[in-house]
């Protein structure tokens, strides 16, 4: 058997098959335009989710509810008995519904808020980087 030198398979003439044939794909302008529209949109959600997270990262949150009852049942415990009189003809005298939150359950609600705007602004940037990225993947497979 004789095997040929690389010099002699050179020489011999090229068959093409099919499937090495380069393919070729007409671009679609629309695709390369919702794709950079879809980039643009996602790296805004990206910023805004980035300011939100540094908004909620420097709220901070001293007082809860429990160590607000803990408080105020501290400082009953301390309390004169004429002050514990007084306060409790105040609140005979009132309704018992607050009119308004307390100070530490409206700084929770903005920390809450600002976290839900960060979640939120950065699943809409993973869902624009996925639809552009799904664009260019549905260009280059036709």
């Amino acid at each position: 058997m004789v095997i040929p030198t690389l010099g002699q398979l050179r020489k011999l003439p090229r068959v093409e098959t099919e499937s090495d044939r380069p393919e070729t794909t007409a671009v679609n302008p629309g695709s390369n335009i919702g794709f950079t529209a879809m980039m643009l949109l996602s790296v805004i959600a990206l910023l805004i989710a980035g300011y939100c997270g540094i908004c909620w990262a420097a709220i901070s949150v001293d007082q809860t509810q429990e160590s607000h009852i803990a408080e105020i049942v501290e400082h009953y415990g301390e309390a004169e008995p004429g002050a514990m009189i007084l306060e409790f003809e105040h609140m005979e005298a009132q309704a018992l519904e607050l009119t308004a939150p307390f100070d530490y359950q409206i700084v929770i609600e903005k920390k809450a808020n600002w976290g839900r705007n960060a979640a939120i602004s950065g699943a809409a940037a993973v869902i624009f980087a996925i639809v552009g990225l799904t664009l260019v993947k549905g260009r280059r497979s036709t």
